[in-house]
């Protein structure tokens, strides 16, 4: 199956592609997992304590000979790979030969996409990018609702606005910085997917995958 992994900032239409993707037969893209920012880093960061522990332990305590040595590249990142594969295929709810692509649209990627692709090589992945200033609109309209629920009124376009331009600044900086870096990056425009939906799913399915035999009529049908 073909891994990928939908990158963007927040608002800019990724759970928009993710379930346009999700519609066509044998493409399964289930939404946020959040792998990197909430599984793999506290890991990796429960790995460093333990490895210095150890450290400690056979300088004081042993001599320097001491019998457990600290857990290597080698065996970490091959047991994250395979956690976070099980984790994806298991949600898929799907007989695993017939996933043809399987996919996570965690907007935090877009901050991770180097660690991705060394967990992962033949990962693909699929930049949404939105106009900015209608990001920071939406995102205003979006924090503001959750605001009048919890009986809050004070939200301030003007005053919000630089810092979640800034936000989306961040996000798309992150993806031009990965993508400068050598990953090949897929990247599709939120108003092409308004204006020429068919085309715009069109380029993202042969992105992931090249030989395809997905028709108008699927790629419609999922637009639809």
């Amino acid at each position: 199956m073909q891994l990928f992994f939908i990158v963007g900032a927040q608002k800019s239409g990724t759970t928009w592609l993710q379930k346009s993707l999700n519609s066509i037969e044998g493409i399964h893209c289930l939404g946020e997992g959040h792998f990197i920012d909430k599984l793999l880093m506290p890991v990796a960061q429960t790995r460093y304590e333990y490895n210095q522990m150890l450290q400690m332990l056979n300088q004081q305590v042993y001599e320097g000979q001491g019998h457990y040595g600290p857990i290597p590249d080698k065996e970490f990142l091959p047991l994250m790979r395979s956690w976070i594969l099980n984790i994806m295929v298991r949600n898929a709810k799907a007989p695993q030969d017939a996933i043809r692509a399987l996919g996570d649209k965690t907007p935090a990627n877009s901050f991770h996409i180097p660690a991705l692709k060394q967990l992962f090589p033949r990962s693909r992945f699929i930049h949404l990018l939105r106009d900015g200033r209608d990001v920071a609109v939406s995102a205003f309209r979006h924090r503001e609702r959750i605001q009048k629920q919890a009986g809050e009124s004070n939200a301030d376009l003007n005053v919000e606005a630089p810092q979640l331009l800034g936000k989306w600044a961040g996000f798309t900086r992150a993806v031009r910085n990965a993508e400068g870096a050598g990953i090949p990056i897929h990247t599709v425009r939120y108003e092409d997917m308004l204006t020429n939906g068919l085309g715009s799913l069109r380029s993202c399915v042969d992105h992931l995958l090249p030989q395809n035999s997905i028709s108008d009529d699927q790629l419609q049908a999922a637009v639809k």
